[in-house]
């Protein structure tokens, strides 16, 4: 058969002897197979024993989720725990009466042997779209309840980190008040624990808030169930809420000590450098005093340079100087008489 397009997001055909169903998520993809009447036993033949081996060998990834969904037609409305709880391997369960009364789901919630979790739906008066929908959302609470658990082990081992990285931001907020200590170290400290706290955060967003997204769906399939009790057994909406909502409420908690965490650190690392950009103002002022006081000392210097050089330089021109009393008197000596024949001889 001709595959999806490429940038597709579903899938569904009738290959043979099941129908197959195929939706690409936004991490994950969902493959489900349905086969119609094949099964003496509740679960001893799942519908994957019709897909061929080589095709499944073929598939990417790792499996995270296997459900496995079998709906028996009933006509009493009469229960019995014990029979029901057989198909569980003896295991408590866990079930109410769905969609109006119009079935029962019971599951418990366990990975079994044959590596699938189990849901067995007793048909009262299901139509067939309500019961492929109720199937489609039993899966759905399934597959998202175990993804939201992903963030889990993640809470689990950043939650004694973030106690030594809460104390260490204790001792450097308290070491800020002590004299001894150089705000260069604890500035370096600082930034070291705040870039390992960044990648905490980065490396651990993305899992936490899609927990948090992925319990909203569980809820939003588990109303739309409509649960009505049955005598004695836990309904799906009461165990989500004493199995799976504390571990949410754990994700949630971390993740909000995490940016709380981060929040200190910015908020110690912009009170160490005002602290620090202070020091540098102080010495700066101390440095420009400093500079003036020199400045003032060259001016005195170089006023008193310039007195010695005007008293040098009187000094010199006053032993340069001579009296000057107009030019000189010519001296008396012998005189020269010259006569001519037109005057008179002298």
């Amino acid at each position: 058969m001709t595959p999806p397009e490429q940038h597709a997001d579903h899938f569904i055909a009738e290959l043979g002897g099941f129908q197959f169903r195929w939706e690409q998520h936004g991490e994950f993809s969902t493959y489900t197979f349905y086969v119609q009447g094949t099964e003496t036993t509740p679960f001893a033949e799942p519908a994957l024993q019709t897909v061929p081996v080589d095709w499944l060998a073929g598939l990417g990834g790792r499996t995270v989720v296997a459900a496995h969904a079998t709906i028996l037609p009933v006509s009493s409305d009469n229960v019995d725990i014990s029979r029901i709880s057989s198909h569980f391997a003896g295991n408590p369960i866990i079930g109410a009466a769905v969609s109006g009364g119009a079935a029962r789901a019971f599951t418990d919630f366990r990975v079994h042997i044959d590596g699938f979790s189990r849901f067995l739906i007793l048909d009262h008066k299901l139509q067939p779209g309500q019961a492929g929908r109720l199937i489609h959302r039993l899966f759905e609470i399934e597959v998202y309840r175990v993804m939201a658990m992903l963030a889990r082990p993640i809470a689990r081992k950043l939650s004694p980190k973030l106690s030594q990285r809460d104390q260490q931001l204790l001792d450097i907020t308290t070491a800020m008040s002590q004299p001894e200590r150089k705000d260069e170290e604890l500035l370096e400290e600082l930034i070291n624990l705040a870039a390992e706290i960044e990648h905490c955060l980065s490396t651990s967003h993305f899992r936490f808030s899609a927990a948090s997204a992925y319990y909203k769906i569980v809820e939003q399939r588990i109303e739309d169930l409509r649960e009505q009790r049955i005598q004695g057994i836990q309904t799906i909406g009461e165990f989500m809420k004493r199995r799976l909502q504390p571990a949410i409420n754990t994700c949630n908690a971390t993740a909000k000590r995490l940016n709380q965490l981060s929040r200190r650190i910015s908020n110690a690392g912009d009170l160490l450098r005002t602290r620090v950009d202070i020091s540098i103002e102080q010495q700066n002022q101390a440095l420009l005093k400093s500079m003036n006081q020199r400045a003032k000392m060259q001016l005195h210097l170089q006023e008193t340079v310039e007195g010695l050089s005007i008293v040098a330089i009187t000094t010199y021109v006053s032993t340069l100087w001579v009296p000057w009393h107009g030019p000189p008197r010519r001296q008396a000596g012998p005189s020269i008489r010259i006569s001519s024949p037109e005057s008179p001889s002298r």
